[in-house]
């Protein structure tokens, strides 16, 4: 086609466009898109931005992408209106396409900048942004975002030189203003100023659990100087997933005691009931119960342990417990079928208060503080979630507040600052970063209650990297289980 012809199809199309004839104009420039002509597509991409008109641009400029693929300009107007629209799954591919057929487009880089900081992914929006302004330093856009997006990250110093250059550009833009004010405010007192730990930024981040636990959970966690050796005694005890924890650790080079426990002793009050049991042996009630179900004979055993323990840990099972009708007493079964028959009929299924846990924690320590005055205390909440619940309409909201209460408890003594008292997260490292990693419950028993044993290795391999000395992480066997 000769010069002259191409003058007259991009007249016609504009002229379509002008009526509103959309469809004669997609049809006018498929027919040029044969012939390697993209710029009857780029007119109705350009008339339809002008219009706002992002999902009638995604519409008619997908199909002709299909037929020249390799035009950057055109996927850069899908990638656009896939934005706009918040589409931004399917908007990256093309960006990705663009950036791969145009890398030093500033528009390009941009807008992937802006795509990734939507996403949260505020560090690796970055370079993006930093590449536009270097291609285009006379573009005030660029400059505005990267400002932002090292505010965002704490690079308060250069985001705010960023600022002044955006703001040299455009003098009278309000948003560049305010963001001069707000970082001159913050850089009035460096010293002040805190560190934000931010929440992983990419889903991939998720797809390395140990990496992710070292970076993002256990990074400076307090451990008040505390160094586990080789041949030190550690004990642990709580909810069921104490005996998960005891295993794991025994992949190392450490003496490693569990105190079994049933499902009648995973409540604070219970575990209240057993430390005062440790204490003081059989002398009501509920040290009697404690003593048949754990084994009266075990006594004295489990105390010559706890002497010379260095390091205790402790994990909360459930607020949820039972207690009598009448009297509001704390009741525990002696573990038999006709024991719970008829704790049942005479008690109440409720879960306890943030402070009912704290109180029944600080009694737990104060014991401990008597039966193994060496030992380091580390609390952690188990992950394994509640079985049942008579109390709530759904045993998944009833262990959600089960769990929280537990945490928040966790929390409050750990605000107390009491000498050797640490918190593990083992709640945190399979419940919250599970629900971003596949098959964490049931992978080798179907169970829907039974942690990965692969991820309690993962969290224990964290606590030693966190707690033990150099030759007690080189004592590491590969698990058998």
């Amino acid at each position: 086609m000769d010069q002259s012809g191409d003058i007259d199809v991009l007249g016609k199309i504009e002229a379509a466009l002008e009526q509103g004839q959309l469809d004669i104009a997609d049809s006018l420039a498929r027919r040029e898109l044969a012939s390697g002509d993209a710029r009857g597509s780029l007119l109705i991409a350009a008339h339809l931005q002008k219009g706002q008109q992002w999902t009638q641009l995604i519409e008619v400029l997908a199909p002709h992408t299909e037929i020249l693929p390799e035009n950057a300009p055109m996927l850069f107007c899908i990638a656009q209106a896939l934005y706009e629209t918040r589409q931004y799954a399917k908007c990256e591919p093309y960006l990705l396409e663009v950036l791969k057929r145009k890398p030093r487009w500033a528009h390009g880089r941009h807008l992937m900048g802006k795509l990734v900081m939507h996403a949260g992914r505020d560090q690796e929006a970055i370079p993006y942004f930093r590449e536009a302004c270097e291609i285009a330093p006379g573009e005030f856009k660029p400059h505005l975002s990267l400002a932002l997006s090292l505010s965002t990250t704490g690079a308060y110093k250069e985001a705010l030189e960023v600022a002044l250059r955006a703001s040299a550009l455009k003098p009278d833009n309000a948003d560049v203003q305010n963001t001069i004010a707000d970082l001159r405010k913050i850089l009035e007192k460096p010293e002040a100023i805190k560190r934000f730990n931010r929440w992983p930024e990419s889903a991939r981040a998720f797809d390395d659990v140990p990496s992710l636990f070292q970076r993002h959970i256990v990074k400076d966690l307090p451990t008040e100087g505390f160094k586990l050796r080789r041949g030190m005694k550690v004990f642990t005890q709580g909810s069921c997933f104490a005996q998960n924890l005891a295993k794991s650790l025994q992949r190392y080079d450490l003496s490693v005691a569990n105190m079994t426990c049933g499902e009648e002793h995973n409540s604070t009050f219970a575990n209240r009931a057993v430390m005062d049991w440790l204490q003081r042996g059989v002398h009501d009630a509920q040290s009697s119960s404690v003593a048949e179900n754990i084994g009266a004979n075990l006594r004295d055993e489990y105390v010559a342990y706890l002497k010379d323990t260095e390091m205790f840990v402790y994990t909360m099972g459930l607020a949820a417990a039972h207690f009598d009708t009448n009297t509001g007493e704390f009741l525990m079964s002696r573990g038999d079928r006709a024991s719970k028959a008829a704790l049942l009929r005479r008690s109440t299924f409720r879960t306890t208060t943030v402070q009912d846990n704290v109180d029944n924690l600080l009694n737990i320590i104060s014991i401990l503080r008597e039966l193994a005055p060496r030992a380091t205390i580390v609390l952690t909440v188990s992950p394994v979630p509640m079985m049942m619940t008579s109390e709530f309409n759904s045993a998944i909201l009833a262990d959600c507040v089960s769990k929280s209460t537990l945490r928040v408890a966790a929390h409050e003594i750990l605000v107390k600052k009491l000498p050797g008292v640490i918190y593990w997260p083992s709640f945190e490292m399979i419940r919250w970063v599970g629900g971003h990693t596949p098959s964490v419950f049931g992978t080798y028993d179907g169970s829907s209650h039974h942690p990965n044993l692969d991820m309690i290795d993962h969290i224990m391999d964290s606590f030693i990297d966190v707690f033990g000395d150099e030759a007690l992480k080189a004592t590491k066997v590969v698990s058998t289980r």
